[in-house]
């Protein structure tokens, strides 16, 4: 069932590829699905090098070089495919996840406030909206912080 979905998600990714790349494209997705994260990072590579504007294929080798522990080219990656596509859920979860792991949790908050907006059934959860107020409170916004406290405890 898992395979399944991934196959659908990425036919709807990768509709604008041509019938070779679209191929790659879904071969790459299987590596990556089956646990082999260096030849799908490599064919995902490959893809970026044929076409440096398909966000999906940065996506997915942003995930394959996250898996393999290359954090740095992980997020380099991830930061193009948002810029290309600023209102992807998937690409700013991936990249608030990303943050969250390096401790980085203001810039993950502030994606994660992004997600809030752009999904909000999907992202208002308590974790999420403590992430959130604990940032704001940071930043010595006292209001704005309480009211994502206190939704999340209406949530919990």
């Amino acid at each position: 069932m898992r395979k399944t979905l991934l196959y659908l998600t990425f036919l709807l990714l990768c509709s604008t590829l041509s019938a070779q790349n679209e191929t790659a494209f879904i071969d790459a997705v299987q590596h990556f699905s089956d646990g082999d994260y260096k030849p799908a990072e490599e064919m995902f590579s490959m893809l970026h090098a044929k076409d440096s504007t398909d966000d999906a294929a940065l996506y997915y080798l942003s995930l394959c070089e996250y898996s393999l522990g290359d954090k740095s080219s992980s997020e380099k990656h991830l930061l193009k495919a948002c810029s290309l596509d600023s209102l992807n859920c998937w690409y700013l979860s991936a990249l608030a996840s990303l943050y969250n792991t390096q401790g980085r949790q203001a810039e993950s908050a502030r994606l994660c406030e992004k997600l809030l907006k752009l999904k909000p059934a999907s992202y208002r959860t308590p974790y999420t909206l403590t992430l959130i107020a604990d940032n704001k409170l940071n930043e010595q916004n006292d209001s704005t912080a309480l009211r994502y406290y206190e939704q999340a405890l209406e949530i919990d």
